[in-house]
């Protein structure tokens, strides 16, 4: 199926769109922009993304839970999920390396007896910050707040 989208007054500027069978986006096309394109597997999880030269590819575990991106210039993201009990199945730790394999940002996960996010410590460039969450008795969050540490 294909859907070609005109924004008003500007007749130039045009977005197509392809969609397969499930209604799922597969490829766009913009004037400026350039086109996109995914190609799925059996499940409809994107395998592979296009956009213009840059490409990546896409992994996931049995549960259908991404983990690992990898761009077409080596640089490679990893997703790890937790196991202990108040955290299964939610993202633990997300690691982005370099081409050498050198971890460049890393982003920890640490939850409570709710399973909520309460703290999350994030690594770039040797530079750690630690952001916590604090929840009212609704599980909202009521306030936010961020150390910043050195680890160099």
């Amino acid at each position: 199926m294909v859907k070609k989208v005109y924004f008003e007054g500007h007749q130039d500027i045009k977005l197509e769109k392809t969609y397969n069978e499930f209604d799922q986006l597969e490829t766009l096309l913009h004037h400026d922009y350039g086109s996109l394109a995914l190609i799925r597997n059996a499940f409809g999880e994107i395998e592979k993304k296009m956009h213009n030269q840059v490409s990546e590819l896409y992994e996931y575990d049995f549960l259908g839970r991404l983990i690992e991106r990898t761009e077409n210039d080596g640089k490679v993201a990893q997703w790890t999920y937790d196991t202990k009990d108040f955290g299964v199945g939610q993202p633990a730790i997300i690691q982005y390396k370099d081409n050498l394999e050198n971890v460049i940002h890393s982003v920890d996960f640490i939850y409570d007896q709710l399973s909520r996010n309460t703290s999350t410590i994030e690594s770039i460039d040797g530079e750690s910050y630690d952001i916590h969450k604090i929840y009212d008795s609704y599980s909202r969050v009521n306030k936010i707040y961020c150390l910043s540490t050195s680890v160099k």
